[in-house]
């Protein structure tokens, strides 16, 4: 997809707390974490693909047996989660409005949580723009890592709070989040610890958003 406006450049914060997130305030942070998904079991209000009936003949009648998507298995010391359910994104997170952006901020934590438990990066790389270096260094390309050398971690849902949303200019869009994140571990093998990662206290974010038939994230950066 091409960039057609872009926000001013406003300096990005570097993050350290995860093998995936964004900048923060102060320290530079990362964003972590896997999220409760892992503990608490599968986001709400998301959909299962696959989970179609369909018709199986058997001798002369047919007779319907389900085809049920394969059951979530959430992340543990002894291996990482299978069959994470990808978040579906709501219908005011495709609007270009102030509550719009705000809704699609908040899908796209939905989305990282997603992410950082199943090391697939595709979807929330189609969300964001080549220019947003933390999007792309410390989520997209963390992930794929992960997903290479089979670390998988365990923790760490970020909770994101909106603060503040406005249309700042033609397609443009500025959110302000404050998120937390609880402590995590990620495992380079079952019962393996490679590394701890401490819970984030509040921290604040800026988004910049740009609309082209749906919102992307352009940049994200401390909003102290």
């Amino acid at each position: 997809m091409t960039h057609q406006s872009s926000p001013k450049a406003r300096g990005e914060s570097e993050m350290n707390n995860s093998r995936l997130l964004v900048a923060a305030i102060g320290a530079a942070l990362l964003l972590s974490g896997c999220d409760d998904t892992t503990v608490d079991g599968p986001l709400e209000g998301v959909e299962v693909s696959g989970s179609a009936s369909s018709e199986t003949p058997l001798g002369n009648d047919s007779k319907t047996a389900p085809n049920t998507a394969p059951s979530y298995i959430q992340a543990s010391s002894e291996g990482p989660a299978k069959n994470v359910i990808v978040p579906a994104m709501p219908q005011d997170a495709q609007e270009f409005s102030e509550k719009g952006a705000s809704s699609f901020v908040e899908y796209y934590f939905e989305l990282l949580n997603y992410t950082i438990e199943s090391n697939d990066a595709e979807r929330i790389k189609d969300l964001s723009f080549k220019e947003c270096s933390l999007c792309n260094r410390s989520i997209i390309d963390e992930a794929q890592e992960a997903q290479k050398s089979g670390e998988w971690q365990v923790g760490g849902k970020h909770h994101p709070t909106i603060l503040d949303s406005y249309i700042s200019g033609k397609k443009i869009a500025i959110v302000t989040v404050d998120y937390t994140a609880d402590p995590a571990k990620i495992y380079s093998s079952p019962g393996t610890v490679h590394e701890e990662l401490k819970k984030i206290e509040s921290n604040r974010l800026a988004f910049d958003l740009e609309y082209d038939k749906g919102w992307r994230v352009y940049k994200i950066i401390g909003a102290n």
